[in-house]
């Protein structure tokens, strides 16, 4: 059972990968349709920095 679950983590973590490109995309999308060139930045670097962070959080914890 255990080896299953080791297996499988990989093929699990994976999809959470992906998951957060969506999410960062969408976030763009959303930051585009501002209107105020300032906002829309400010947005964009925004996500920029939460995706840099979570790559940075995921690192952390995978480090042994």
């Amino acid at each position: 059972m255990k080896r299953l679950a080791v297996l499988t983590l990989p093929v699990l973590l994976s999809g959470c990968l992906n998951w957060q490109g969506t999410y960062d995309n969408a976030a763009r999308a959303e930051c585009q349709r501002l209107v105020d060139a300032a906002e829309r930045q400010a947005c964009l670097n925004r996500v920029i920095e939460n995706a840099r962070d979570r790559t940075a959080e995921h690192r952390t914890r995978n480090t042994p």
